[in-house]
């Protein structure tokens, strides 16, 4: 599989690191209830897929919706501490940023792990999302 899928003139997404997004698999392990050991295995299975405007609307733990404004955005990313013009910069110049990363369930619902403020630019920007999509097995 290609590391890193070109979508467009404005951005570029890679494959996400493991050890970097940890804590978020830890924090999603701890709060559903589920296996770190089974969503490391879904991980390594997961592939770089565009997110869908239906998948995008049913994603939960995302602040990335349809009527997400600038205000709203800028406000979000310093109470998560992170730096949106930064990131925006980074996806208007087309820089290799890591894939935002969406679990499937068991029950088929779709959980963002990482990379809620990735999501918020690309809604800002108008830019079409590539995620990492991975599936529990049932």
């Amino acid at each position: 599989m290609n590391p890193a899928i070109r979508l467009g003139a404005s951005s570029q997404w890679a494959m996400p690191s493991w050890s970097e997004e940890r804590e978020e698999f830890e924090r999603v392990a701890a709060s559903d209830g589920l296996d770190v050991r089974k969503l490391r295995a879904a991980f390594d299975r997961g592939r770089l897929i565009p997110l869908s405007d239906a998948d995008w609307s049913r994603l939960e733990n995302t602040d990335s919706g349809p009527g997400l404004t600038s205000v709203a955005a800028r406000r979000l990313a310093l109470e998560y501490e992170r730096d949106l013009d930064s990131m925006m910069d980074a996806m208007r110049d087309g820089e290799q940023l890591p894939a935002p990363i969406v679990l499937q369930k068991h029950d088929g619902s779709l959980t963002l792990v990482a990379g809620n403020t990735r999501l918020m630019v690309a809604r800002l920007l108008g830019v079409r999302p590539t995620v990492l999509f991975i599936q529990l097995g049932r």
